[in-house]
């Protein structure tokens, strides 16, 4: 294939609401197909067809499409009735295509199946062609449509499809009876990327009456959903653990399913702080950190100061340690930056042990001890965790983004031994 990923999708100029292609997949069998001397079967029979027909097409392999409103199989990529296959209107669903071409016309498809038949059998493919969504499906089969677009939430063997659901779901979240549908399937669903995805849907809604109940399921989601192991369908890979889907979907600032989990948790700190504060005591540094980071937001950790007590800074700075547990070193640091002077004496304390301690706490806590108003000393220690002119899950700019206050740690140097 010729035509390189970046170029092709401005050049095709796809709809997310119409395809849900990701780069993924597409580039890396553009990678695949460079590496080549000859394009593969797929490819040359893609090109032909462009040729055909004219516009832009790419093979695309296989990728999964929603028509809320149904679609039309046609005998090619034509508008109007004379180009109908037999019995070529069909009701609303999913469908699996491996071809794409965007001509004048519109945008049409070639199904998995009718390009299996292509290729292996030189049979004429049919195109399909997705009929305009204009607001949420309504009808009689509106309920099955949204139960059967629901399903493709779950961790499964079909590659994409949750990201469809979830962008179709999106688009209609202030809908009532998608609301509804949410509503009634969190509390009770078992599959964890379904039910990650359904509470990502519903804090983005403003329709959504969140209560109690629903900050505490979420922020409980988001210790299960770190600690599993999951099919990712968000350009992880499959079987990954949780704690690298965290680092992609909140630490990389993407606007994916985890950052609108804490953006939620963090917004609403100071109207449910009181549920935050139970989680300073947790043993997930990952929650503690969140719960730290709101607390000071929204200016409520003076209010909980029995929290923050000798055990609170023990169990922090024992994170700080090399071991099999992924980034909660870096939560921990943020948590002791936030508390900055209040963290001072127990940094201390942990230094005057230096020779009992592993490698990495040694290299954080010399870090620590170090002007991190030097530029070159804090690049060293940006590069361990992070920018500190952002946050977690926010650029520089959002009003969210909590302000460290430099130099940080600056009575620390009164406590060292």
């Amino acid at each position: 294939m010729t035509i390189k990923f970046q170029n092709m999708m401005t050049k095709l100029g796809l709809s997310t609401g119409l395809i849900l292609m990701f780069a993924g997949t597409v580039l890396a069998q553009n990678s695949r197909s460079q590496s080549r001397s000859q394009p593969s079967r797929d490819e040359q029979l893609a090109a032909g067809l462009v040729r055909k027909w004219g516009g832009r097409g790419a093979y695309v392999g296989l990728e999964h499409i929603l028509a809320p409103a149904g679609f039309s199989v046609l005998k090619s990529p034509r508008k109007g009735l004379d180009n109908l296959v037999e019995n070529g209107e069909k009701p609303a669903g999913m469908v699996s295509v491996s071809f794409v071409l965007k001509t004048q016309e519109g945008v049409f498809y070639i199904s998995d199946w009718s390009w299996d038949t292509y290729v292996r059998k030189g049979k004429k493919p049919n195109w399909v062609l997705v009929k305009p969504e204009v607001g949420a499906p309504r009808g009689k089969n509106a309920e099955s449509l949204r139960a059967s677009i629901y399903e493709n939430l779950k961790s499964d063997e079909k590659g994409r499809n949750c990201r469809a659901a979830y962008d179709f779901f999106r688009r209609h979240r202030d809908d009532p009876d998608v609301l509804e549908l949410l509503i009634n399937k969190y509390p009770k669903e078992e599959d964890q990327q379904a039910k990650s995805a359904a509470l990502a849907i519903l804090c983005q809604s403003s329709k959504f009456k969140h209560d109690e109940e629903f900050y505490r399921d979420m922020i409980e989601q988001l210790r299960i959903y770190r600690k599993s192991k999951v099919a990712l369908k968000w350009g992880g890979q499959r079987n990954q653990p949780g704690d690298e889907w965290v680092r992609k979907w909140i630490h990389a600032s993407q606007f994916g399913l985890g950052t609108n989990w804490v953006r939620f948790i963090v917004r609403n700190g100071g109207r449910y702080h009181a549920i935050l504060a139970e989680y300073l005591s947790s043993e997930d540094m990952l929650l503690k950190w969140v719960a730290t980071h709101s607390l000071a937001l929204h200016g409520q950790l003076d209010a909980y100061q029995n929290h923050l007590n000798k055990r609170f800074f023990d169990v922090t700075l024992t994170e700080l340690k090399d071991d099999r547990e992924k980034y909660n070193a870096t939560y921990a640091t943020r948590v002791l930056l936030i508390l900055k002077d209040q963290a001072a004496p127990h940094i201390a304390s942990r230094r005057r042990n230096f020779n009992r301690l592993n490698q990495q706490e040694k290299e954080i806590l010399a870090l620590y001890a170090k002007d991190l108003t030097r530029p070159e000393v804090r690049k060293a220690f940006e590069l361990k965790f992070g920018n500190l002119q952002c946050d977690m899950f926010y650029t520089q700019e959002s009003a969210d983004a909590f302000e460290y206050e430099l130099p940080l740690f600056k009575n620390l140097e009164g406590y060292l031994p």
